[in-house]
């Protein structure tokens, strides 16, 4: 098909004689989009006004130790923890639209408005970005599904050896078994997450809410291990933790997870919301979105519209989260 909007591209949208009834054919640019709701709710999504720039953290200062009376007060160190380097990069889109097609299509109003069309494709595309975290959280390459993202310390989000910035054993908050989703492995799953330390070597006191997040494929699944009023796949009815204030899990699911767009239909994320802090999972955007309507082409008479769109994605942070890729027992 031809990258210029034509009025042969459009079929007859835009006749003015026999013409499709557009309003009551399945309209894709209208559409529900799977993104915004969901994605608020496990991403944060802040402003920038810099090009470059790095994220970094505190341990906070050591527990108190006790010591003999005459004694010099133990001393601590309030330790920097390592850094993220962002960097922002443009995404655009353009639509070049013949003269006849502009005319022809005038009929349809905004259903054909391409700088409408365009700032949805660029609220759309955000969403996507900002799940291509957890799609590239098992690797470091620097593309994952068109979207360059930034990685705390140059580590993959998901790794068994996360250094400690106090020199401590390093931490891992990935199934090195590539465990699939079952009652138990979320158990697992659970438990390595809760039990993930400071910097310094301290619990991390409060979780919050824990998000099961997964790919279509595993929603079914995901609901009846965690969601169902008694242990699935028993037969003596025990109580289903999960289902108690203290073993809540939420249950999540996005599109974007799915394999036919880049994801995976076997890996799952467990990610906390910690009370009172940002999620470290982030897309910061610069200025916000720029549209430009070019002028007619003097020999065409074709015009371009476009967008472009300044983001930097990535993670400050691996605290919080832990990942399976699945694909084991």
């Amino acid at each position: 098909m031809s990258s210029v909007q034509n009025k042969s591209s459009l079929g007859d949208l835009g006749s003015s004689s026999l013409n499709a009834r557009f309003e009551l054919v399945y309209n894709q640019n209208e559409s529900r989009y799977d993104g915004a709701d969901l994605a608020k709710k496990l991403f944060s999504f802040k402003n920038t006004d810099q090009d470059t720039f790095r994220t970094t953290g505190l341990t906070g200062v050591p527990l108190l130790e006790r010591f003999d009376e005459g004694d010099p007060i133990p001393k601590g160190v309030n330790t920097k923890t390592f850094e993220t380097l962002y960097a922002v990069n443009d995404y655009g889109k353009g639509i070049d639209v013949t003269d006849d097609c502009q005319k022809d299509k005038q009929k349809l109003g905004a259903k054909l408005d391409e700088m409408a069309n365009l700032a949805r494709s660029t609220d759309i595309h955000q969403y996507k970005a900002a799940f291509q975290i957890l799609n590239g959280g098992f690797v470091t390459t620097a593309t994952v599904n068109g979207i360059a993202l930034n990685r705390y310390n140059n580590e993959a989000l998901f790794s068994a050896s996360h250094a400690r910035a106090d020199g401590g054993t390093a931490q891992s908050n990935v199934s090195a078994a590539a465990i699939s989703l079952t009652e138990l492995n979320i158990e697992t799953g659970r438990l390595a997450l809760i039990k993930q330390l400071t910097d310094n070597g301290q619990p991390i006191v409060d979780m919050g809410a824990i998000n099961l997040v997964v790919p279509d494929d595993l929603i079914k699944n995901a609901v009846i291990f965690t969601q169902s009023q008694y242990r699935a796949t028993t037969a003596n009815n025990d109580l289903n933790f999960y289902q108690t204030t203290t073993g809540k899990i939420n249950v999540m699911s996005s599109r974007w997870l799915n394999a036919n767009v880049g994801g995976s239909s076997t890996a799952w994320f467990l990610l906390a919301t910690v009370p009172g802090v940002d999620s470290p999972l982030c897309v910061y955007r610069k200025g916000g979105p720029e549209f430009y309507a070019a002028p007619r082409d003097p020999n065409t008479w074709t015009q371009t519209f476009s967008v472009k769109n300044r983001m930097a994605i990535g993670n400050s942070e691996f605290k919080g989260t832990w990942a399976s890729q699945g694909t084991g027992a």
